[in-house]
Formats: C-alpha cells, sequence, structure tokens
C-alpha cells in the first residue's frame, strides 16, 4: 500500500516510481519475490508503479508472485465487477496473470455464487492462479431455511494452493 500516487483522501505517505523501483530491486535482490498490492492501494497507482518497477528492472514474470485484492469499486463482488478489476489490475501491472487473487472483504450484497462463479471462471481462463480471501471473508450463518444449503466455494477449495511449503 505504500507504493503509488498520494491522495489527501487516502494516503499521503506512498512512494513513488523512482523509490519503488529501487524498494523492488532490494527486495527481489534479497530473495524476496511475493510482491502483494490491491486494486484500490492509492488509486490503481501501486500496480502502476510495480508493474513499471518490474519492467523497468527487466524482471522475468515467472520469478515473482504477484497478488492483488478486489472489494472496493463499484459493484464489490459482482461479476461483472471482478471481470473488470481483474482486467485493470492485469493491465496496471503489465501481466496477463496473476498468481494470488484475493478477496479483500465479504460482500453481503452480492450472492456468494456469482462471486464464486466469476472466481472461479477467471482461474479457468488462465487470469489467476489461486483464489484467497482475507480475515473478514467468510460465510454468514445461513438462515433457518436455508441451512441445507451452502453457497457453492467449490472454487475457493479447488482453486486455492499453497504458494511456499509450510514452515518446519
Amino acid at each position: 500500500m505504500s507504493f503509488g500516487e498520494p491522495s489527501p483522501r487516502f494516503h499521503r505517505w506512498t512512494l513513488g516510481p523512482g523509490d519503488t523501483r529501487s524498494v523492488v530491486a532490494r527486495v527481489l535482490d534479497d530473495g524476496i519475490n511475493f510482491i502483494d498490492t490491491a486494486n484500490c492501494h492509492s488509486s490503481g497507482t501501486s500496480e502502476e508503479h510495480i508493474g513499471r518497477a518490474l519492467r523497468d528492472l527487466g524482471v522475468d514474470r515467472s520469478r515473482v508472485v504477484l497478488a492483488s485484492k478486489v472489494y472496493f469499486n463499484e459493484g464489490n463482488l459482482s461479476a461483472a465487477a471482478i471481470e473488470r478489476e481483474v482486467d485493470g489490475t492485469l493491465s496496471r501491472l503489465g501481466t496477463d496473470y496473476l498468481d494470488l487473487y484475493i478477496i479483500h472483504r465479504y460482500d453481503y450484497g452480492t450472492d456468494p455464487e456469482e462471486t464464486m462463479g466469476a472466481l472461479d471462471a477467471l482461474v479457468r481462463s488462465g487470469k489467476v492462479r489461486a483464489l484467497g480471501g482475507e480475515r473478514d471473508v467468510r460465510l454468514p450463518a445461513p438462515e433457518p431455511a436455508a441451512r441445507g444449503r451452502r453457497p457453492r466455494l467449490d472454487p475457493l477449495r479447488l482453486h486455492a494452493v499453497p504458494l511456499q511449503p509450510a514452515l518446519p
């Protein structure tokens, strides 16, 4: 969240393109290859700065694990919003796939079936390799009449894969 253009409404302490490039170069030199951002960090400029840094440094795409998040946008986790936002993220990062796409928050206004279907489609299309959820992502307790019917979570179970070996 510290990369991108400062905003008087959000973060004023962000790093510009040159400093972003320096930080990315340093962490890669130190063996860190996981880069996490979000469509809403610095209004998308975080993704732009990270993508530009990776291109300027000539980093082979297979050398980094890129993660981004989705929720804070018009439509939250509706299928249309997810598709629009992942395309914007991929464009800003300058890549054709994400290694990990994370649901930033649970969306009480969108049917979980719609969200799961959209996420599943992203993985099946190759735009996303694995799915994840942040701390707030959990299904609410079903109403008594709906207890026998749970939203289809197969996409999260199917596509949520470990990105590193477990620590001893």
